[in-house]
């Protein structure tokens, strides 16, 4: 047992290594609200991934604004209000599936509400579920 359990620690300790070393690819809030500014200077060899709104950052899982390959998608989220409006900021580098239901709804209402020219139509569906007082407050004062 006790050669099995070095073998598990040791792959343990590798895990926990790599967490930090390794690219974990996710997108963010700050990605999916501007994606004309993610990181284009990464070169890819053969296949090249589309980039859509939901594409993953090349960087990893626990970068922080501070990444140089996030530093134009920094700049967009410093000059953008709509995630202060939102009360999104602080989670502006949060991968989305890290998200409440509350915050994905706040989301896909700040991306409406950033949108220029915007759509002439917004269908809701229990756009209030999943959000707290304040929240509900904030959506209700936008759509008005």
């Amino acid at each position: 047992f006790e050669s099995h359990r070095a073998l598990l620690a040791a792959e343990a300790d590798e895990f926990a290594e790599s967490r930090f070393t390794s690219v974990h690819k996710r997108a963010t809030v700050a990605s999916f609200l501007f994606p004309e500014h993610y990181p284009s200077t990464i070169a890819y060899h053969g296949y090249e991934p589309r980039r859509t709104r939901l594409a993953p950052l090349p960087v990893a899982f626990d970068a922080t604004g501070d990444d140089p390959a996030l530093e134009a998608l920094e700049r967009a989220a410093a000059a953008s209000t709509i995630l202060d409006r939102f009360r999104l900021r602080e989670r502006r580098h949060a991968p989305l599936f890290t998200l409440s239901t509350g915050e994905a709804r706040k989301l896909l209402a700040a991306d409406y509400f950033s949108r220029d020219p915007r759509p002439a139509l917004l269908v809701l569906d229990e756009a209030f579920d999943g959000l707290d007082e304040g929240s509900r407050d904030e959506l209700k004062a936008a759509l008005a």
